[in-house]
């Protein structure tokens, strides 16, 4: 019998401020093989900056998972506890054990001048490796 198992990787951010492109975490070691299947924004501390919204992406390695490149706004940080969900992967999303997974924030939008939150990253664990 197959069992599928979901495994969250929950990383703390602050949300950055100007319009840089930025990493805000780099080569974390996976420490099974999987898959990327979602991944939402938690907010535990309402932003700021008027209009503001960033673009956010994974990256396995150094390739972009497909469509995890979705944008935050402040709308959607407006409350503790909100959740945003930032869209299921599409493609490039398979990873094997020992690879590096990294956030990033695209260059251009508008600026936070505060916030705070959460990522979460849905991953299922492949058991027979990849």
């Amino acid at each position: 019998m197959s069992r599928e198992i979901i495994v969250p990787i929950v990383l703390p951010v602050v949300l950055p401020g100007g319009t840089g492109a930025a990493d805000l975490l780099t080569d974390l070691i996976l420490p099974f093989s999987g898959e990327i299947v979602d991944w939402a924004f938690v907010t535990t501390v309402v932003s700021t900056g008027a209009g503001a919204t960033r673009t956010f992406n994974v990256e396995i390695g150094t390739t972009n998972v497909g469509g995890t490149a979705t944008a935050i706004a402040l709308a959607d940080t407006d409350t503790v506890g909100k959740v945003k969900e930032l869209g299921a992967a599409s493609g490039d999303n398979r990873f094997r054990k020992d690879e590096k997974l990294s956030i990033e924030v695209a260059a251009g939008g508008t600026a936070f001048t505060a916030g705070e939150g959460y990522f979460i990253i849905w991953a299922r664990h492949n058991t027979r490796g990849i």
